[in-house]
């Protein structure tokens, strides 16, 4: 066994990067998760593309939080924390949104014209393996419900 930094993980022969779950040896796009046991969870592909998807006929906004599910303490969990807005039937895509790991995310709905509320909820994100184009993918519908695909 090669000797590794205190913050990686021996696994399958390799030395992992405990924080990004890199192969010791590779520079480039992470192939598994930090926790043992989570070989299922595994994807080639370094981020996760968004889209949210919008079959509303006014504008919205959705406040996006991410938080990584390997911390425990909030501020550190935390990875993204913005509003986007999203006009009626349009969508919004962002490539390479996150790294690939795993995920919380809470969401909050509301119109663009009142900022009323029309839905706050939370969803996970699990990276899956051998999906080659991973992405997070929402559908806002009518009554400014939002739900992942």
């Amino acid at each position: 066994m090669t000797e590794g930094r205190p913050e990686d993980i021996y696994l399958g022969g390799e030395i992992w990067n405990y924080e990004f779950a890199l192969p010791s040896s590779v520079s480039g796009r992470p192939r598994g998760c930090k926790y043992m046991g989570c070989s299922a969870l595994l994807s080639d592909r370094a981020s996760v593309d968004l889209a949210i998807f919008s079959h509303l006929d006014e504008p919205h906004e959705v406040r996006l939080r991410l938080f990584r599910s390997d911390r425990e303490a909030r501020y550190e969990a935390k990875v993204y924390d913005k509003t986007l807005s999203i006009e009626a039937q349009g969508e919004v895509e962002r490539e390479d949104f996150v790294p690939n790991r795993q995920y919380e995310i809470r969401f909050t709905v509301s119109t663009s014209s009142d900022g009323r509320t029309t839905q706050e909820d939370h969803v996970h994100y699990y990276p899956v393996r051998g999906k080659e184009e991973p992405y997070m993918a929402f559908d806002l519908d009518p009554g400014g419900v939002m739900r992942m695909r």
